[in-house]
C-alpha cells in the first residue's frame, strides 16, 4: 500500500490510500485552436491551447500575493521546449523558475515523507477512522463495539471484517488495534524507503515526475525514456513516446503518456509541500508541446479577478 503521494486522500480500504499520479494516460479535450497566445505565454486558469514548440507558464502575480499569507510558492514559472529525437520518440525540456533561486529547491530536495509528516498522517488518518463510527476516541470505539458489529459503509468496515475473518482476534478492539498497527508501519515504511531516495528523485517527486534519473546519465545518442534532472534542479528532461494531434477537431485525444508538473506551495501551517498549481504536459508528434490540462488547487478567480482560498 502507497500511503503517502501528492493527491486526495480516500477514507476507503486500509489506509486511505494516497495515490502518486506523475504520469497518466487518458483521453483529453482537443485545443480550441483560436485560443493560442500569440507570445506563447499562458497564465492559470489556463485556456485550451493548440500545441507549439515553446511555452511559458506561469502562476499570476496576484495570485501568488494573495498566497503569500498562508505560505510560499517555491516554484513560479516553467519554460517547456518540445523536439522529435532523431532515432524515435520525443522530448521536452523543462527550465523550472524557482521563486528565490537554489534557495528554494532545497525543501524539495527532502525526503518526503518525513518521519513528523508521517506522524500527522497517522493522527488524522486515525481521526478520520474514529470520526466515520461516531466516536471521539479508541477507548469510545472499543467500548461501543463491545458486543456489537462495526457500522457498514464507514469505508474503513470492508477492512475490518478482512481482519476480522482472519480468526486470531476475539474482540472488535483487537481488530481496531491491529488495523492502527498496520498502518503505522505501513506510514514507517515509506519513511524509511524515503530516507534512501536521492535528492533528484526527492525533487522529481516533489514536482510530479515519477523515479527520475540525473540529467548526468543521459545518453543523446541512445535516449532511453524517463525523466532526468540536473544537480541544480533547474533542467527536467522528458523522453516518451511521440503523441499525435486528432485530424479531425471533434475527435478526442487518444491514450498516450502525458506528465504532471506540480507548482509546489510550502504552506506554514503544514509538513512538507502541496500543489498550489499543475499542469499536464505530452509532446506531440513534430516536436510541440501540447498542454492538456491545468488546474489552480484550493483557490478561486472570483467574478472581480480577486483570488480567493477554498478548499484545499
Amino acid at each position: 500500500m502507497k500511503l503517502f503521494g501528492k493527491s486526495a486522500i480516500s477514507a476507503a480500504g486500509a489506509a486511505g490510500l494516497l495515490m502518486l499520479a506523475a504520469c497518466s494516460a487518458g483521453e483529453f479535450s482537443p485545443p480550441t485552436p483560436s485560443s493560442t497566445p500569440e507570445d506563447g505565454v499562458l497564465e492559470f486558469p489556463l485556456p485550451e491551447v493548440e500545441p507549439r514548440e515553446r511555452w511559458r507558464i506561469e502562476v499570476p502575480q496576484d495570485l501568488q500575493e494573495a498566497a503569500q499569507a498562508d505560505g510560499l510558492l517555491l516554484v513560479t514559472g516553467v519554460e517547456v521546449q518540445g523536439r522529435e529525437l532523431e532515432e524515435s520518440g520525443c522530448a521536452m525540456e523543462l527550465t523550472v523558475e524557482y521563486a528565490r533561486g537554489s534557495t528554494d529547491a532545497e525543501p524539495l530536495a527532502q525526503p518526503t515523507p518525513s518521519s513528523a509528516e508521517a506522524d500527522a498522517a497517522l493522527e488524522r488518518h486515525q481521526e478520520r477512522f474514529l470520526e466515520s463510527f461516531d466516536v471521539a476516541t479508541s477507548a469510545e470505539f472499543d467500548e461501543k463495539y463491545h458486543d456489537e458489529t462495526p457500522a457498514s459503509g464507514t469505508g474503513f468496515d470492508e477492512h475490518l471484517h478482512e481482519y476480522w475473518a482472519q480468526g486470531r482476534y476475539a474482540t472488535w478492539a483487537d481488530v481496531r488495534r491491529a488495523y492502527f498497527d498496520e498502518v503505522e508501519a505501513e506510514f514507517q515504511q515509506e519513511v524509511e524507503e524515503a530516507a534512501r531516495s536521492s535528492d533528484v528523485e526527492n525533487v522529481g517527486d516533489n514536482l510530479g515526475f515519477f523515479s527520475p534519473r540525473p540529467l548526468t546519465t543521459y545518453d543523446d545518442l541512445s535516449p532511453e525514456g524517463g525523466t532526468y534532472i540536473s544537480d541544480d534542479y533547474r533542467t527536467i528532461l522528458v523522453v516518451q513516446d511521440c503523441a499525435f494531434v486528432p485530424s479531425d477537431s471533434k475527435e478526442d485525444y487518444p491514450d498516450f503518456e502525458a506528465n504532471t508538473l506540480r507548482f509546489p506551495f510550502d504552506e506554514e501551517s503544514r509538513d512538507g509541500t502541496s500543489a498550489l498549481a499543475s499542469v499536464a504536459l505530452t509532446v506531440v508528434a513534430g516536436g510541440k508541446v501540447a498542454v492538456l490540462d491545468g488546474d489552480v488547487h484550493g483557490w478561486a478567480k472570483e467574478s472581480g479577478g480577486t483570488w480567493e482560498r477554498g478548499t484545499r
